[in-house]
């Protein structure tokens, strides 16, 4: 063969231009699936395996630490590693190369930034200075775009030099060609001659180098790794004893250097973890470097130094387009959300089961998808109306229901009582409920628990005539929804902070509030069914991800629940709710349809359009919760990316846990059965893109 470097390099590079453009088709995996434990079960023997695991049919090169399948990992990682790899090259000749043409035609300030940029450069390794500045706290907070744009700008700027040095002295030495000498007396311009003489002459010659960078930029990062700097890198805090950090680096981005930095520790142990990242280096360096070895040697060959013909500028275009399509194709291949418009009416859980029915669940519970359960006392809220004016004026300012303000409790109608702002009176040493006789008591929320404020109002009434409370919503918490207290006959609303300011800025604001409702079955009724894609096929892990969802708005869970059940290569099965009060919750955490240990997520939409800002929390999903925590970083930055900035729901810790400030439902799982959480909620304007955000984050995460 004439040229066996360009042919094997060319090879290599076609091979991984495939496994960059199409990661999906190579790798039944996702690389960002955490499972540090695998639980397996021999003759009624159960088997715990903690990461890394060994190669097996389910890991076809293993596992790192975290569970996370390598072959998976270096497929995603290619199209990351070789995009800087390729990007850095291409800003480290935009850079060298005009600088190099301006001082190799005179420009001597130019050429003197070449040659002392080259010589400071060349006294530190370009290794250590990368790994000082790409150390540095503010690079290691960055998202990934940033991220990798930081890593291009450190690899331009340690290698430029040396590549304006190589340049210079090229241009240099064609400048002192007879044919530029005969230009030069022709009396052409400098640009002239650079743009028509010697660019035509330069460009073999940078095309070849090129692929050399490439190769050299994947070796500089390669060498980055090992140093633990690597695009995505958490940083998380392992150790702070005596004043000083150490951290444990945890990689989310899949990137080849990431890999040998995270698993270098590994070497002796699970050896896997090492090599075969270090092989994917490997063979895209030597791919590289083959490819632009075969390339000089064709040059040598031919005669003439002229422009690049036709075969090197179609090898050029292929290359431009390649960069391009590695952008392409950054999410997972999914249909867009839709919710059915016109929706459908679904009215009962009769249909909502029968819906599931045909989507081949499995009831969770016994044989039919309907739960019923126990419900305390309650009632339903068909309407309500809130109302203020001043003392002695006939014109009255109304608010909205679920956004301004909600019924907890329902007692006699509220006709022009006045306030009593009692925001910052001590409750729990009050003894004397004179002052609030015929007037509506204001309290703030946030100094009290929702059991010490229930004890007072029972207390308060048996005392003395109160009309009713107004509660002022804490930061962030989700008005009451329409079903509520009977056990109260006294009336209590919620209202949010801007509502509590404008009641309490004058001494003569009166009240007018009402509501209707109607009594609701002490049986509640939860819709529960599973559904499980593969649970023959190799790799299962007899896992599940729940989801629940709310009555009032069917809709939108009935849509990704069929979305969900059309999901190619899941590993795990799929556990859905469907629940018409927090309390359908509690009793579903009580009697949960497989162990609760084999879900690995709770994902809870039940208030969705429930009104209120759209909310949002992951406090529930720690990193020991490694599967959630990792599904919450995808939504968050998802999030983001589509520019949707949900509020933080508030949160108490209680020991090292969290509890959120919204209905008991919230907390349920995770509380009762230990179960991480995700809760969503409120009103999102584009519904859509929730949906379509969900599915690409939970098939990113689930395979």
């Amino acid at each position: 063969m004439k040229n066996l470097p360009l042919t094997l390099g060319a090879g290599i590079l076609l091979v991984l231009l495939v496994v960059a453009l199409f990661p999906s088709y190579l790798s039944p995996s996702s690389p960002y699936t955490v499972q540090q434990l695998r639980f397996s079960t021999l003759d009624s023997q159960l088997t715990i395996d903690k990461a890394p695991f060994p190669p097996s049919p389910e890991y076809p090169l293993g596992s790192d630490d975290l569970g996370r399948d390598i072959w998976s990992y270096i497929v995603y990682g290619t199209r990351t590693t070789l995009l800087i790899g390729l990007l850095a090259a291409l800003a480290q000749f935009l850079v060298a190369l005009p600088l190099a043409m301006w001082g190799g035609t005179g420009h001597r300030g130019t050429k003197y930034l070449i040659t002392y940029s080259n010589v400071f450069l060349s006294a530190i390794p370009a290794l250590l200075l990368s790994v000082l500045v790409l150390q540095i706290d503010f690079f290691g907070g960055l998202d990934r775009i940033p991220s990798i744009s930081a890593f291009i700008a450190v690899l331009t700027a340690v290698a430029w030099p040396r590549l304006g040095a190589l340049l210079l002295e090229r241009v240099e030495s064609l400048n002192r060609e007879p044919f530029i000498m005969g230009e030069v007396a022709l009396g052409k311009s400098r640009w002239r001659i650079a743009s028509e003489n010697l660019l035509p002459h330069l460009l073999p010659e940078v095309v070849v180098l090129f692929f050399m960078e490439v190769a050299r930029n994947l070796s500089m990062m390669m060498q980055l790794g090992l140093f633990g700097v690597f695009i995505g890198n958490l940083r998380l805090v392992m150790d702070s004893g005596n004043g000083r950090l150490t951290f444990f680096n945890i990689s989310y981005e899949p990137e080849w250097a990431s890999m040998l930095s995270t698993s270098s520790t590994y070497l002796t142990v699970a050896p896997w973890t090492v090599i075969f990242p270090a092989l994917a280096f490997f063979v895209s360096v030597l791919g590289f470097n083959l490819f632009g070895e075969g390339l000089r040697l064709r040059l040598q060959q031919e005669k003439t130094a002229s422009l690049l013909d036709r075969r090197q500028l179609v090898g050029a275009g292929a290359l431009i387009l390649g960069l391009g399509l590695f952008a392409w194709a950054l999410s997972p291949n999914l249909e867009t959300f839709r919710i059915p418009s016109p929706p459908t009416p679904y009215s009962t859980a009769t249909t909502i089961g029968a819906q599931m029915a045909e989507l081949g669940l499995t009831p969770g519970l016994g044989d039919s998808f309907l739960v019923p359960y126990p419900l305390e006392p309650a009632r339903f809220v068909e309407d309500q109306s809130f109302q203020i004016r001043q003392a002695g004026s006939s014109e009255s300012q109304a608010f909205v229901a679920g956004r301004d303000f909600s019924f907890n409790a329902v007692g006699p109608e509220i006709t022009g009582n006045q306030i009593v702002d009692a925001r910052f009176t001590d409750l729990i040493s009050l003894s004397n409920f004179g002052e609030f006789q015929n007037r509506l008591i204001l309290l703030d929320t946030s100094f009290y628990s929702d059991s010490f404020l229930r004890s007072f109002i029972q207390r308060a009434v048996q005392v003395t005539p109160i009309p009713g409370f107004l509660l002022v919503a804490r930061d962030q918490e989700m008005l009451p929804g329409p079903i509520i207290d009977s056990t109260l006959d006294t009336s209590v609303v919620t209202v949010s902070r801007p509502l509590a300011d404008l009641l309490v800025s004058t001494t003569t604001t009166e009240v007018y509030a009402s509501a209707r409702t109607i009594p609701l079955s002490e049986q509640g009724v939860n819709l529960v069914g599973t559904f499980s894609p593969n649970p023959q096929a190799p790799g299962n892990l007899n896992e599940y991800i729940a989801l629940g969802f709310g009555y009032d708005n069917p809709d939108f869970g009935l849509e990704l629940m069929n979305r969900l059940t059309q999901l190619d290569k899941s590993r795990r099965s799929f556990l859905f709710l469907f629940t018409d009060s927090p309390q359908g919750v509690t009793h579903f955490s009580d009697h949960l349809p497989v162990s609760a240990h084999r879900i690995k997520v709770f994902l809870d939409l039940r208030n969705l359009g429930d009104g209120g800002n759209f909310v949002y929390s992951t406090k529930q999903a720690p990193i020991t919760r490694q599967f959630a925590w990792s599904l919450g970083t995808t939504l968050t930055k998802a999030f983001t990316d589509r520019g949707m900035t949900p509020d933080q729901i508030e949160t108490t810790r209680v020991g090292a846990e969290y509890r959120l400030i919204a209905d008991p439902g919230v907390n349920a799982m995770f509380w009762n059965a230990g179960v991480a959480t995700i809760h969503i909620g409120g009103e999102v304007e584009d519904l859509e893109g929730l949906g379509d955000i969900l599915l690409k984050a939970l098939y990113t995460n689930n395979y």
